[in-house]
This record gives structure tokens, sequence and C-alpha cells, in this order.
């Protein structure tokens, strides 16, 4: 869908198919002004098309630690990691392609954990995971027949 904005200037979306590099051409005598003359051809234009976000995953963790350190895996290492469990929100520290949160003190319990990944061109991609923290002992017992 070519739109004419002015007598030499003319505008048209391009959708991208996948990521990666888009270029564009406009092909000779793809226009033609008021005196018929056509259009030369137009130099190509590139630009890289990026909507995903980058890949992170997030490790289970049962632990006694009340204060646990979560891990996981992200596949840009310049993205950023959010680490949310038990209503707290950290920002991870990424280290390659690994990350981990420390996070602040929580109680006995079980937590649902969802990591955040945020690429530079603010795509984000998601992980659940599950922390258990448990800090009472077992008590055994003993019984005699």
């Amino acid at each position: 869908n070519v739109v004419r904005v002015s007598g030499t200037t003319y505008t048209f979306d391009v959708t991208p198919t996948a990521d990666g590099a888009v270029t564009v051409t406009v092909a000779a005598g793809a226009a033609t002004d008021a005196a018929g003359n056509a259009s030369t051809a137009s130099a190509a234009v590139t630009r890289t098309y990026d909507a995903t976000g980058a890949a992170v995953t997030a490790a289970n963790l049962t632990t006694n630690d009340t204060t646990p350190t979560l891990t996981g895996t992200v596949a840009d290492s310049s993205a950023t990691v959010s680490v949310t469990a038990g209503g707290q929100t950290v920002t991870a520290t990424v280290t390659g392609t690994t990350w981990s949160a420390t996070l602040p003190e929580l109680a006995d319990g079980t937590y649902p954990v969802q990591a955040t990944s945020t690429d530079g061109a603010g795509n984000t991609a998601t992980a659940a995971a599950t922390l258990v923290i448990d800090t009472v002992a077992p008590t055994p017992t003993v019984t005699t027949t």
C-alpha cells in the first residue's frame, strides 16, 4: 500500500515475517510524475527486525535458606533479568548466559517464581519455577514393639 505524501515522497509499510535483516528496494518505474517521467530504482535500505525476547529459564529450588539465591539462564548476555517471588521483585546479575538473584528474607513456604528477561530492543520473555523454603528440621520418632 503506497501512499503519496508529496510530488517526490511516497510512504509504504513493510511487515517482516521473521526476525533478522529486512531489505527494501523500490523498482525503477514504480512511480511516475505528472509529466509521465518514471522513477529510477532506489538504493537498498536494510534494517534489523527483532520482535523476539531473549529466552530465559529459571531453576526450581528447595532450600532451608530464608534469603535464597535463585539461578537460571538467558540467551542474550546483554539482556536484563528480573525475578519475582513472594511478592518481591529483584534484579538479577547476568554473567554470560547465566543469571542469579538473591531474594530478601522469606518465611517458610512454597512460592511461585517468575523470571523475566528484557533484551536491548525491549522484547521480553518469561520463565516459571518453584521455590520451597523449609527451615523446620524433621523430628525423628522411635517406637518399640
